[in-house]
């Protein structure tokens, strides 16, 4: 989600990938946004079962996306 003005509240959104990362929470490197105000951000589909559990999935791929926003 992108707001470029809080006052008027008009929010954008847009999906960054085009797959599911089930319930992945977000992390990315801080200092490389400091720098360039580019994400480079770790992505992996990840589960969770009841009341916390893990989920049994199969092995799946890991990549680190980059996305600037406009």
């Amino acid at each position: 989600a992108i707001c470029n003005n809080l006052k008027k509240g008009k929010w954008q959104f847009k999906d960054l990938t085009n797959f599911s990362v089930g319930m992945w929470e977000p992390s990315y490197d801080t200092e490389i946004w400091k720098r360039s105000k580019i994400f480079h951000i770790y992505v992996q589909n990840v589960g969770q079962g009841d009341r916390e559990k893990t989920e049994e999935l199969p092995l799946s791929d890991i990549s680190i996306m980059k996305w600037k926003p406009e």
